[in-house]
Parts: structure tokens; C-alpha cells; sequence
């Protein structure tokens, strides 16, 4: 992992992290997380005139991969939203963020879809496991097992699979576009939110909510520019980095900096509990950054 990835990851966090809070305080619904990615594709969509493409790069291939990735992006939010509705952020959000890093780096390193991990590598990705694991705590843990832990993993799946899928459609671009890398990767953020966003509205029109659309529009307009904007930047950032790594696992990994981070808001901002576990889970997790970064060339 190259230090310009590490900069793109770093800063991906801290709006990760941001986003987050303000979804949390907003109490979300899928036609929340619709709205607010909605308004991020619009918030991309100069890219079309300011680096002009012929779109040449958006073959068959390419397109099935960025529909898969706005279903698994779809499920990421819905579930999220709903995780969010029956828990902390500070219990819920480190569940989401933990379990990709374990499922990614499996199937990578199963699969042999990138360079090897080293000891050094898997003790940081076990710290950074093993600090989320710590977070919630064994009472939130047995709270959540009903409803919110189960939400909250299959929302952990969800972010595995369009990780997996993004990484390897923005290879397929780099081979057919001539842009810079970041544009590919913003052009490819747009595509992938319209995506999701298609397959938000289905799920919204099957439960007969767009007639709420407008009003929670009015209601809670500033917290869904928000959200756009800061998770549609921060996920670019996201994109862009996976230019500069060897291996997913590493991307997977050091976006676990924003768990402390919103551990923090959680407990600063919504008065939730400062607990001993969550101290010290937020200490494995930095410790378990700092070796990733370490490791950094």
C-alpha cells in the first residue's frame, strides 16, 4: 500500500465517520439513504464536463458488475438504516465495518486475488477484528443478538460484496479508459450510485413509501445533502486507492479508522456510554492501523 493510499483512506474515514452520524441522527429509512444518494450522484455529475468521455470503457461486462454492486450497495444501506434504527452508533457501526475485514481478506487470500499477506499484515487485520469484536461489549452483544446484530452483519456482507465487485470492475476500466485513474474512479462512484439508487427506488416502490419521499425531503433535507455529499466523497476516495494497493484486504483494513472515530460521536455527541470495552477496543483498532500504516511502501 503506497502513502497515496493511505492519505485517500485516511481522510475516506473521517468523512465515513461523519456521514455515519449525521445518518444516525436522522434516524434513516431506505428513502433516506435513497435521497442521500441521489443527491451524492448529482453531486459527482460535473465530472461529465469537466473530463469529458466517450464512454467507451462502459462495456456489457462492466455494467452488469456496476448493477451487482448497487444491489450489494443497496442491502449495505437498507440494513444499515435499519441497524441504526434499533441500536447505538457506536455498537451497531463497528459490527458493519469489522466483519468485512475478515470476509475480504478470506477470500482473497483463498482465491489468490492479490499479493500475499504477511504476518505482519494479518496481526494488524486481527488487532483491528478483534478491537471491533471488543466495542459493543459482551452486554450490547447479547442486547443486539435479536435484531440489531443480525441487521448490522448483513450489512457487513453487504459492504464485502461490492468491495470485492468495485476492485475488480475498476480494473476492467483501467484497461479500456485513457483517463487518470481518479476520474475513472469518480465516473465509476457516479454509475454505482445511480445503481444503487435504482435499486433503492424498487425496494421503496414494493413497500409503497414514495409517497413519504416528498415529505422526508422536507423534513430532513440538510441531513441528506449531507450524507450524499460526504458519502459519496468519501467512497470515491475509496475507489481511487484501490489503484494504489497490492491487495483489497489492505483498503478493507484501514478503513476501520473511522470505527473510533465514530465510537467518538457516538459517545461525545449522542451521550452514549463510554464503556471500558469500547476504550479498549478503540485502542486494538488504532494498534492494529498503525501496523497496516507501518507497512505502507
Amino acid at each position: 500500500m503506497t502513502w497515496i493510499a493511505l492519505i485517500l483512506l485516511t481522510t475516506s474515514s473521517i468523512m465515513h465517520a461523519g456521514w455515519n452520524y449525521i445518518g444516525k441522527k436522522q434516524t434513516p429509512t431506505v428513502s433516506f439513504f435513497l435521497l442521500a444518494s441521489a443527491c451524492g450522484c448529482f453531486f459527482l455529475s460535473p465530472v461529465f464536463l469537466v473530463f469529458p468521455s466517450s464512454l467507451n470503457w462502459l462495456t456489457a461486462e462492466i455494467t452488469l458488475w456496476i448493477l451487482v454492486s448497487g444491489v450489494f450497495q443497496s442491502i449495505y444501506l437498507g440494513a444499515m438504516a435499519a441497524a441504526y434504527r434499533n441500536g447505538q452508533l457506536s455498537i451497531a457501526y463497528p459490527i458493519i465495518r469489522a466483519l468485512p475485514v475478515l470476509l475480504v481478506t478470506l477470500i482473497v487470500s483463498l482465491f489468490a486475488l492479490g499479493k500475499a499477506i504477511s504476518a505482519i499484515d494479518w496481526l494488524g487485520i486481527g488487532l483491528v477484528l478483534v478491537g471491533t469484536m471488543l466495542l459493543p461489549g459482551l452486554r450490547h452483544w447479547r442486547q443486539t443478538k435479536s435484531m440489531g446484530l443480525g441487521l448490522a452483519c448483513i450489512s457487513a456482507l453487504g459492504t464485502t460484496g461490492y468491495s470485492l465487485i468495485d476492485k475488480h470492475a475498476l480494473t476492467l476500466i483501467s484497461h479500456f479508459s485513457e483517463l487518470p485513474q481518479m476520474v475513472n474512479a469518480i465516473y465509476f462512484a457516479f454509475f454505482q450510485g445511480m445503481s444503487a439508487s435504482i435499486w433503492l427506488g424498487l425496494f421503496v416502490m414494493l413497500k409503497g413509501n414514495l409517497n413519504q419521499m416528498t415529505a422526508i425531503w422536507i423534513s430532513k433535507k440538510a441531513g441528506i445533502l449531507g450524507t450524499g455529499v460526504f458519502m459519496t466523497g468519501c467512497y470515491t476516495m475509496v475507489l481511487a486507492s484501490m489503484y494504489f494497493v497490492d491487495n483489497l484486504s489492505y483498503v478493507v483494513a484501514m478503513r476501520q479508522l473511522s470505527i473510533p472515530l465514530a465510537m467518538l460521536l457516538g459517545i461525545v455527541l449522542l451521550k452514549e456510554p463510554a464503556t471500558w470495552s469500547k476504550l479498549s477496543g478503540g485502542a486494538s483498532v488504532l494498534s492494529g492501523l498503525l501496523l497496516l500504516a507501518w507497512q505502507t511502501r
